[in-house]
């Protein structure tokens, strides 16, 4: 009898192994990640706020500006503020508006620094990002691979117990070499109302 449940068994259940192994090894490799990327959008955020205050320094600092503006959309919580995957967008739209020259009193020697460094921060911010983008799409892919298995392994169960069955095993028999799936839990109690 081992020899059937072997011979229908051995194969499916490696791939669930593996694929098993090889989600946890991916979602580590998304939570690590996601930190690296998170860094780089907080260090980035840092960078974006520098180059506000250095740009408003520079310009008199005003209470109200539209030229700057014109820079600063919304001031900096229109870069910063949104999803961490943009955010190297949002740093290089802001960079090419500081490079226009659309404020008269903004330096050209400011305007190439903080280009350099806005430019800088926005790569770092893409480059984590993409990392973080390309390993969800692997754990999506793992994830649907492992549902896939798991449906053929089902269906390598229940011919397995067709061929127990064949081989003239009672259906008690069966279930002590494949134990039957469990129930579902019960479901907790509703908490009752608060004594004063």
């Amino acid at each position: 009898m081992a020899g059937i449940v072997e011979r229908r068994l051995a194969g499916p259940l490696g791939v669930v192994q593996t694929l098993r192994s090889e989600r946890q090894a991916i979602e580590h490799e998304t939570v690590a990640g996601r930190a690296v990327r998170d860094q780089a959008c907080e260090r980035a955020k840092a960078v974006v706020g520098e180059c506000y205050d250095v740009v408003w320094n520079r310009v008199g600092r005003p209470r109200i500006d539209t030229q700057l503006d014109l820079v600063f959309p919304g001031g900096i919580g229109a870069v910063v503020d949104g999803p961490a995957d943009s955010l190297a967008l949002r740093i290089g739209a802001v960079r090419d508006l500081l490079g226009r020259g659309l404020h008269p009193r903004i330096p050209a020697d400011v305007v190439t620094t903080w280009s350099a460094r806005l430019a800088d921060e926005a790569a770092a911010v893409a480059t984590a990002a993409e990392v973080v983008a390309r390993t969800s799409a692997r754990a999506h892919l793992a994830e649907r691979a492992f549902f896939a298995v798991t449906r053929g392994v089902h269906g390598a169960l229940t011919a397995t117990k067709r061929d127990l069955k064949s081989a003239g095993l009672t259906e008690a028999a069966i279930h002590e070499i494949i134990p039957s799936r469990p129930g579902p839990r019960a479901a907790d109690p509703a908490p009752g109302p608060v004594q004063s």
